[in-house]
C-alpha cells in the first residue's frame, strides 16, 4: 500500500469512525498512520519492501471485520423532538429619539417568558 494509498483509507476511516462511534478504533489505525508516513515495516533494510501488505496490517484489519460485523446500526431520527424548543426572538430600533436593542426567548417546557432591552452604546453605532 503506498503512503498516499493509506493516507486516503486513513482520512476516510477516522472519518466514519469520530462521526459515529466517538472514536472507536483509532489505535487500530496505527499501521496505516505508520504507512501513511513511510514509518511502517518497511523500513531500514527491507527499504524495497516499503509498500507490501504487512503484519500490522494484517491485525488491523482483522480487528475491523470483527467490529463491524458487531456494531449496531447507528439510527437518528431528526424528526423526533428530544426537548421543547427554547425560541428567541431579537430586535434592534434606531431613529433621533430612540436607539434600542433587545430580546425576547420564551421557553417551551416551562412556559417561562424573559424579555430584555437596552440603549444601544454611542459606540457601536459609529463603528
Amino acid at each position: 500500500m503506498k503512503p498516499r494509498e493509506a493516507a486516503a483509507f486513513l482520512g476516510r476511516l477516522n472519518f466514519l469512525l469520530s462521526t459515529s462511534y466517538t472514536s472507536v478504533g483509532r489505535a487500530a489505525t496505527q499501521p496505516l498512520v505508520d504507512c501513511a508516513s513511510n514509518h511502517h515495516e518497511g523500513r531500514g533494510w527491507q527499504h524495497k519492501q516499503q509498500h507490501k501488505w504487512t503484519h500490522s496490517m494484517t491485525h488491523m484489519l482483522a480487528f475491523f471485520e470483527e467490529l463491524f460485523a458487531h456494531l449496531l446500526p447507528l439510527v437518528f431520527d431528526f424528526r423526533q423532538k428530544s426537548r421543547p424548543k427554547v425560541v428567541i426572538y431579537t430586535d434592534a430600533s434606531f431613529s433621533e429619539s430612540r436607539n434600542d436593542m433587545g430580546f425576547l426567548l420564551f421557553d417551551e417546557e416551562t412556559q417561562q417568558r424573559f424579555v430584555c432591552d437596552a440603549p444601544c452604546p454611542s459606540w457601536l453605532m459609529t463603528v
